[in-house]
């Protein structure tokens, strides 16, 4: 139990940390980026799946791999390309496969929408170009780095229960998980359904899946 605590609190202590730098690297000021940071780290998605710890020690290194991003496209040094890489290589470590592609999903997109800016080249050619490389040394590196667990997380994923149901039948399974639309209501209102610890629960199980509060400043 106590090793538990201690790996949830260093989880959240990197979830804000990452978001602060990055958002400091984007030249924000200290206290718009303590909100950022804090919008983050204490979202409702966040703070519901503390008790699945693969899942908050896989998504914490998204905002890490983001800031190594920026500061490529900001010297054009390939090593915090590397460094990228070695972020989401740490996210795909971390255990929680789903979390661990979108990680490595939103960290494409932001390369490609960062590098897309006229500040990192003159030409389309050259920001092109940027990308590519930055992209092939981030992911060839990441996979490299997590291959020793990937391959037999592979192996492993034939035998999961999951894989029992897909197709077009499967996907029908799966949106009876879909968030309801009332559940919009969390945004602001995290506790309008009850809280499950207090026996108070009374919308769709289970509650981490509806948790989308972000907090009234971070939506102002």
């Amino acid at each position: 139990a106590q090793g538990f605590a201690w790996g949830a609190a260093l989880s959240l202590f990197l979830a804000g940390w990452f978001p602060y730098l990055l958002l400091r690297a984007l030249r924000v000021g200290r206290f718009g980026a303590l909100v950022g940071a804090m919008a983050f780290e204490l979202s409702g998605f966040y703070v519901a799946w503390v008790h699945l710890p693969t899942l908050p020690a896989t998504l914490a290194w998204l905002p890490l791999s983001w800031l190594f991003i920026e500061r490529y496209y900001g010297s054009r040094r390939m090593r915090e390309a590397v460094w990228a890489g070695a972020a989401m290589a740490l996210a795909l470590l971390a255990g929680h496969p789903q979390i661990g592609l979108y990680v490595l999903l939103a960290s494409a997109a932001y390369l490609v929408a960062r590098g897309l800016a006229r500040e990192v080249a003159p030409s389309l050619g050259g920001r092109i170009r940027a990308i590519a490389g930055a992209g092939a040394v981030m992911y060839v590196l990441a996979f490299a780095l997590a291959a020793a667990q990937l391959l037999p997380m592979v192996e492993l994923a034939r035998h999961s229960h999951r894989t029992l149901s897909t197709g077009i039948a499967g996907f029908r399974d799966y949106l009876h998980f879909a968030m309801p639309w009332q559940h919009l209501l969390g945004l602001t209102l995290p506790d309008y359904f009850g809280r499950p610890n207090e026996g108070t629960y009374w919308s769709k199980p289970t509650f981490p899946e509806y948790a989308a509060y972000t907090g009234v400043l971070t939506l102002l």
